[in-house]
């Protein structure tokens, strides 16, 4: 539990503040994977492009490479869609509560 006591001895309530960081990075994690793969992925296309003599892939691994490519991807928008319901619900609450501190401060 989080909470400030404000000059006024009033409390304010900030627990929300680790569901709202904890989605955030979700979404930093989910999209770093996916860059990561996607990257991997380009690399090998060009090393393929240029070396065409490297490509000995069978089409199953070429399969599972685009599979995993798109599970990365989709891991990533669900993140992002969880995400910004997370933000539509929290952050106008933390704009108000960070407001709160700043008044009571001045």
């Amino acid at each position: 539990m989080s909470y400030i006591i404000l000059p006024d001895g009033s409390c304010l309530d900030l627990d929300y503040t680790s569901i709202l960081g904890a989605s955030r990075r979700d979404v930093s994690q989910s999209t770093a994977a996916y860059e990561e793969v996607l990257d991997a992925n380009v690399t090998i296309e060009t090393i393929y492009i240029l070396y065409p003599q490297l490509d000995n892939e069978t089409e199953a691994e070429y399969k599972r490479r685009i599979d995993t490519l798109i599970s990365y991807r989709q891991d990533r928008d669900d993140a992002v869609r969880s995400n910004q319901s997370v933000e539509d619900t929290l952050y106008p609450i933390h704009v108000y509560s960070m407001d709160r501190v700043g008044r009571s401060f001045r």
